[in-house]
């Protein structure tokens, strides 16, 4: 299984790129790099990519005023670009499967749930990582450890 893990890992794009959240170019981010794709970030390791999806998340949540998940993720994932209500379903779906928390707060409040009130932006990262690439390597400590660089 180990194998196989890894060699989905190569074959994605987020993966490939360290940028596991598929993001953009545009902004300058730390850890960024030259790479040879001219459409999205590469980073220098996939610790930066999955800092740079938090700390785009915490932009929409703090400037944009995206104070929901269905807010956050029809601004990360625009319906021009992405089959967003199917996103917004998964994300909940595999918040929701991640922890009794989660669970809880999702069947409370669905598409309405702060993230960032409620402290489940480490479970929001992991979904749109999971998302983005078909899967998700990592655990959720590693995810911390991620969103916590300075």
């Amino acid at each position: 299984m180990r194998m196989k893990i890894l060699n989905l890992m190569n074959e994605t794009r987020g993966f490939i790129n360290n940028n596991p959240g598929n993001i953009r170019k545009g902004v300058h981010w730390k850890g960024e790099v030259k790479g040879a794709d001219s459409e999205f970030e590469v980073f220098s390791s996939v610790e930066y990519g999955i800092r740079a999806i938090y700390r785009l998340l915490h932009t929409y949540y703090f400037r944009r005023k995206c104070k929901s998940i269905a807010a956050i993720i029809n601004r990360y994932a625009p319906k021009t670009e992405n089959p967003t209500d199917n996103y917004l379903r998964y994300v909940l779906d595999d918040m929701g499967k991640q922890n009794d928390y989660a669970y809880k707060l999702i069947q409370e409040h669905g598409a309405d749930l702060d993230p960032f009130k409620h402290s489940l932006t480490d479970e929001l990262v992991m979904s749109i990582i999971g998302f983005e690439n078909g899967m998700n390597p990592f655990n959720i400590d590693f995810i911390a450890k991620c969103t916590r660089i300075d």
